[in-house]
């Protein structure tokens, strides 16, 4: 089986112990981290500068500060999907463009998206929706804002086409399904680490 396991730096060290378990068991990983260059300290990573140009490239460009990991990991190619621009920008549809030629090359058979889908990645989304699983860490927003509004919709129009989504707890399963209108079956659990 192979596995394209897409996360954040925001989210990666709850990630790790499911990446380490998943090659463990024979699975082939593909792992994608996005990196936002405005916020280079997160979980387990503290990227001293950030790389200044926007695509899908190589961990190698952040140095040890990433490749360290891929031993522990038991990996062997780990890509940085690097942001410069923020979410709303319409140049991030250049990474879409470049994820779709890594799903394209890669094949996987399941497609983990960790956190929220972003407003370019929707085409992505629709095109391999029935291999996608995502995890959601926060089902509902709390956040009342115009980009959380605007956030909203994205999510309501990306979920549409998931086939599987993990909440990590079992509290806000009603109201997940309610406001973004996904059906119980649809609907995995688990808790991090």
């Amino acid at each position: 089986m192979k596995v394209l396991y897409i996360t954040s730096s925001w989210f990666v060290d709850g990630d790790f112990p499911l990446i380490k378990q998943l090659v463990e068991n024979g699975v082939e990983v593909l792992l994608c981290i996005k990196v936002y260059t405005h916020s280079l300290v997160s979980t387990v990573f503290d990227l001293k500068k950030a790389y200044n140009k926007n695509g899908i490239f190589d961990s190698s460009i952040y140095g040890e500060s990433i490749d360290r990991f891929k031993s522990y990991l038991g990996v062997n190619r780990v890509y940085v999907m690097n942001h410069i621009y923020g979410d709303m920008s319409l140049k991030n549809f250049l990474i879409e463009r470049e994820e779709k030629q890594i799903i394209e090359r890669f094949n996987p058979d399941v497609i983990h998206y960790i956190g929220w889908p972003s407003i370019y990645e929707i085409p992505i989304l629709y095109r391999y929706g029935k291999k996608i699983i995502t995890t959601v860490h926060d089902p509902v927003p709390h956040v009342v804002s115009r980009k959380a509004k605007i956030n909203q919709i994205i999510r309501r129009v990306a979920y549409r086409s998931i086939s599987k989504f993990i909440l990590l707890n079992h509290n806000q399963t009603e109201e997940f399904q309610r406001f973004y209108k996904v059906s119980k079956e649809k609907i995995l659990f688990s808790r991090l680490g």
